[in-house]
């Protein structure tokens, strides 16, 4: 094999299971959701937060009933979302708490990846649907933690 093609065939590869792996989505749509029973909408959220925390993410704000959630991003993620002039990454969720019914809540992640964070010109990218079981995963532990408190 010629090693003049290599950075080709790796370029190749990477872009084919890239694109293989990606869920197609419009931009509205939750990357994880579960509808929740509990008491009140202050007993979902202290709930959505332990489960976020406990994943190393802090809380950002909290304004309407929607939770954002950031944390430092990975190194993966810098190649993915093309970080590539070491400004901050981060990864952000937020999570919106839609009461449906007395008593009945819907969770929906909308997970971002933001580009250039504190610079004052953060640029979001929704990240690829092949992140959506890491949000599936924390909206499961916050069904269970309201469940128990039932």
């Amino acid at each position: 094999m010629n090693i003049r093609r290599l950075p080709h065939l790796i370029f190749l590869l990477a872009s084919v299971s890239f694109f293989a792996s990606c869920a197609v989505f419009h931009s509205g749509a939750p990357s994880a959701s579960v509808v929740v029973t509990a008491d009140s909408g202050t007993e979902v959220e202290a709930a959505v937060t332990g489960a976020f925390v406990a994943r190393n993410f802090h809380l950002a704000s909290n304004v309407r009933h929607d939770l954002t959630f950031e944390r430092d991003a990975s190194g993966v993620d810098g190649v993915l979302y093309g970080n590539w002039n070491d400004d901050k990454l981060a990864d952000r969720v937020v999570v919106q708490v839609i009461e449906l019914s007395a008593g009945k809540y819907r969770l929906s992640c909308l997970p971002y990846a933001v580009r250039g964070l504190g610079t004052g010109m953060d640029d979001a990218v929704r990240r690829f649907q092949i992140y959506s079981s890491e949000y599936s995963t924390a909206l499961r532990q916050v069904r269970r933690t309201l469940e128990r408190e039932q």
